[in-house]
């Protein structure tokens, strides 16, 4: 049955398992694919957990103990992968792979996409999030998973995968520890008789090498790729000007070949990242982020600026969609930033959008899920301000009974907490579909939407304290 805002969820139990401990665990639904009358989901494995490890560690915010509510009994970080029968729903969800502990996929499958190779033989593709070198996988049953050499590859995690209008598969590849500024795209050679599951080669150049054009490559980590009105486009990061789009000036990836399309942020530094493109009707669409842990900056507000959307047409020409005045304002080479021609500011008037998700057109409408941090208050505000203000233990426990008592307070008469769903019929006015989550909030983020041979969009959720859903209509 579908619920008031046309879904129905197919997860009977959040996080796919019987188990609730490694459930819990399976906190994003990272990747999606179908093929055959089934649909694939890879998981991102305690997201939410490692990060505030990582900044536990780090003692960035103080010697603060991480929420129970946001701990796994017992931490399992390899990566899973599960599949729905679409013709047998009753049969529930089953698990058809999980990262051996020495593979070292710490975090998660992040992208998967559905491929037919020159040679006709049709696959489904996977790359994780290492520790240590990348590695992707190649199954033609969606049972055996046979990985893919990666003597080629570079960087610690898949990004994004595309099928290009030439028919070739591309990937792009991050390092996610050292945020190297090397742009890392790879194309799909398909299986030989030396290379059975087939092999990468990198078709972006690099920096050092004699005949690089600085200015006619990519340059920052490519975040996101997108065919689109026949080139290939690249969405990269920049941590101090803000975020870059290019694109091949040809049709495929050829070095010293690629033109710049929006630099500095479209307009502000704080949109460091390009974490989303979407294509609708005759526009390219970004979705642009400030991630609050690459802030080259004090952590303060304005790391937490929510999103922006920018809109490109064929021409190259470059509009903001959604987004206010800008909060560290740059001045573009490829353009002016001028007013949002949705009248809307940044995310979309919710402060607590930190990212434009997902961008997927369906059935004639473009649809926008975002990612809300507000349901993160309650657990982590009475955790970290006590431990940064180093108070006695009496106060400090005082003062953490006073803060979960107004945010509880707070989450009764604020009923927005999970991620907010759009959509739109021009790209440019936007009418809520959900604004707390899908009736859950802690469905913080809409994590992905895909688009099913059958006719239905799925959509996957981020949920850090349950396990991930996954919806579709």
């Amino acid at each position: 049955m579908f619920n008031k805002y046309g879904f129905q969820k197919i997860t009977p139990r959040n996080g796919f398992d019987t188990n609730p401990n490694n459930a819990m665990q399976n906190n994003y639904a990272w990747s999606m694919a179908e093929m055959g009358e089934y649909l694939y989901v890879g998981t991102g494995r305690n997201i939410l957990y490692n990060i505030l490890l990582t900044i536990k560690n780090a003692g960035i915010l103080g010697d603060f103990e991480i929420p129970k509510e946001l701990t796994p009994e017992v931490v399992d970080n390899r990566a899973e992968i599960w599949r729905y029968n679409k013709a047998l729903p009753h049969a529930g969800w089953e698990k058809v792979f999980k990262a051996p502990a020495d593979f070292n996929i710490i975090q998660g499958f992040r992208y998967m996409i559905r491929y037919t190779d020159l040679n006709g033989q049709t696959a489904l593709y996977v790359g994780g999030y290492c520790q240590g070198k990348v590695r992707t996988f190649r199954s033609t049953d969606g049972l055996s998973w046979l990985e893919i050499p990666n003597d080629n590859l570079n960087g610690t995690s898949t990004r994004a995968m595309v099928i290009h209008t030439n028919e070739k598969l591309y990937m792009s590849t991050v390092d996610e520890i050292s945020q190297t500024l090397t742009a890392l795209i790879y194309e799909y050679i398909p299986p030989t008789v030396h290379f059975p599951n087939g092999r990468w080669e990198q078709v972006t150049g690099d920096p050092s090498n004699p005949g690089f054009i600085q200015g006619k490559n990519p340059s920052g980590q490519v975040m996101m790729m997108a065919s689109f009105k026949g080139h290939l486009y690249a969405a990269t990061s920049n941590l101090v000007e803000g975020f870059e789009l290019w694109r091949t000036e040809g049709t495929g990836p050829i070095i010293n070949e690629w033109k710049l399309v929006i630099d500095k942020g479209a307009g502000d530094a704080l949109n460091i990242i390009p974490l989303t493109l979407g294509a609708f009707k005759d526009y390219l669409y970004v979705g642009a982020i400030m991630f609050p842990l690459l802030a080259q900056q004090p952590m303060n507000l304005s790391a937490f600026k929510p999103f922006d959307l920018v809109r490109i047409d064929a021409q190259d020409h470059w509009q903001l969609v959604i987004g206010g005045k800008a909060k560290k304002p740059t001045n573009p080479t490829t353009g002016t930033r001028g007013k949002a021609l949705s009248h809307k500011p940044s995310g979309l008037g919710n402060p607590f959008n930190l990212y434009c998700w997902q961008l997927e057109e369906y059935n004639g409408e473009f649809f926008l899920g975002t990612f809300d941090w507000s349901v993160l208050l309650k657990p982590l505000v009475p955790a970290i301000i006590p431990a940064i203000l180093n108070l006695p233990g009496f106060l400090e426990e005082l003062l953490r009974i006073i803060l979960s008592v107004l945010l509880t307070v707070g989450d009764a008469i604020y009923p927005f907490n999970g991620f907010d769903l759009f959509k739109s019929k021009d790209g440019i006015h936007w009418a809520p579909i959900t604004l707390n989550g899908l009736g859950n909030p802690h469905n913080y983020g809409a994590r992905i939407l895909f688009k099913t041979a059958n006719g239905h969009l799925n959509l996957g959720t981020a949920n850090p304290f349950d396990g991930c859903e996954v919806w579709f209509r």
